[in-house]
């Protein structure tokens, strides 16, 4: 998404609109024409690129647009340098044997090939690219001599819409918090909102359920307690995924953006332009889940079977468990049949709000249920005392030996 130096935003009586390109021939040409020049730069340097988008400047055109325009390509472009230690190590050389070459060298006698090939030919085993383009060469682990070796290129339509959406996803990572509201048409509609949330890993409370219409209050980055720069881009992400909904629906976020002395709402709904860039899904599931997932299976598949295919757990209040997997022992005595599946739920990121949840719920959890939680122990002492078993604290990762460990001691 947008750096907010790239961000272009109007603040009026209290809310914020982020800046739109319509789909004119105007900004269609400006967006083909940026585009063209990532394609006629294979091979090219990263600040010979960037150099000829700076020079680029069609009458009456904010820089910023280019420059928003631009940063999206960079990000669908792969730029090759050398090997890690190649250019650092190679320079050290050439700096000594220049260093060694000058002291000896007579000052009244020139050489007969130039100095620059003469140092190089006394270093041993040098690409021969050294001889050809040696300034690239030398100073290639530089990103800006990085050099355009493929580009994913895309339409200019695509490429305004991808450009509109990261304009709101950019302003969304100062969000403080979030009201969506879903109409319910369908049980399916109810069902992908949670997927989503879980999918994106969000705090989130369900403030209002009925047979219209869902409304959750989701954290924003400023409350989370630790990584609130990751958990913004979560929050970033949810937007082009909302824009998929077949029903009506609602965003309102609330926005404490850097040098603004209030806070700003930003408020979208169905009736929106926006084009999200994402495919149609029936079944969101997280990447971190699956890897989880694949990694426990492969270590004990004899002992226990594991699936991410889990159903929604209601409780009281309009509140849910949403379990990210299942674990069953594959060989049960009498004692694991009374409780054969634990269900986890894998919560990456806290709230003040989220700990006030789980210690509300703790006395209604089912009794095969665990909670996987990223946090310190020594921070969370409330949390562990009121969920007992039902909590597993992690540190950085969880790993399937630890979760492998609370299965056997919660089934076994």
């Amino acid at each position: 998404m947008l750096t907010k130096t790239l961000l272009i935003t109007r603040f009026r009586q209290g809310k914020a609109y982020p800046h739109k390109l319509d789909l004119t021939p105007s900004n269609i040409d400006l967006a083909e024409n940026v585009i063209l020049i990532f394609r006629n730069s294979i091979d090219h340097k990263r600040s010979e690129i960037e150099e000829e988008i700076k020079g680029y400047n069609p009458a009456k055109t904010n820089p910023k647009v280019i420059q928003g325009l631009a940063n999206i390509l960079f990000k669908r472009s792969v730029f090759v340098g050398p090997d890690k230690d190649d250019p650092i190590m190679i320079r050290s050389q050439i700096y000594s044997k220049s260093a060694e070459y000058w002291q000896k060298i007579q000052k009244n006698r020139a050489p007969d090939k130039s100095h620059k090939q003469v140092i190089l030919e006394s270093i041993e085993d040098i690409p021969s690219i050294a001889f050809s383009d040696t300034e690239s060469w030398l100073y290639a682990d530089i990103t800006s001599n990085q050099k355009l070796t493929e580009f994913d290129t895309l339409a200019p339509n695509d490429l305004i819409h991808r450009y509109n959406i990261e304009q709101v996803q950019g302003l969304l990572l100062y969000t403080q918090k979030i009201i969506l509201s879903v109409q319910r048409a369908n049980n399916q509609a109810f069902r992908q909102i949670m997927q989503m949330m879980k999918f994106f890993r969000l705090m989130f409370d369900i403030v209002d359920s009925d047979e219209k219409q869902i409304v959750l209050n989701i954290d924003g980055p400023s409350s989370i307690l630790e990584s609130s720069r990751s958990y913004g881009m979560e929050i970033a992400q949810l937007f082009p995924a909302i824009l998929l909904f077949s029903v009506p629906w609602k965003l309102e976020a609330t926005l404490k953006v850097p040098d603004r002395a209030r806070n700003f709402k930003l408020e979208i709904n169905d009736k929106n332009t926006y084009q999200s860039f994402y495919r149609k899904k029936n079944v969101w599931v997280n990447e971190k889940v699956v890897n989880l997932v694949n990694r426990f299976r492969e270590k004990y598949a004899e002992d226990y079977d594991i699936d991410s295919d889990t159903q929604i757990i209601p409780m009281k209040n309009n509140r849910y468990l949403l379990p990210d997997f299942k674990l069953q022992p594959l060989h049960m005595n009498d004692t694991t049949k009374k409780k054969e599946t634990l269900l986890v739920e894998w919560v990456h990121y806290l709230s003040e709000t989220k700990i006030s949840w789980l210690l509300e719920i703790s006395k209604e959890l089912p009794e095969n249920y665990l909670f996987a939680v990223k946090g310190n122990r020594t921070k969370l002492k409330n949390l562990t005392e009121s969920l007992g078993n039902h909590i597993l604290i992690f540190a950085t990762e969880l790993t399937a030996p630890a979760l492998k460990k609370r299965a056997h001691m919660m089934l076994v």
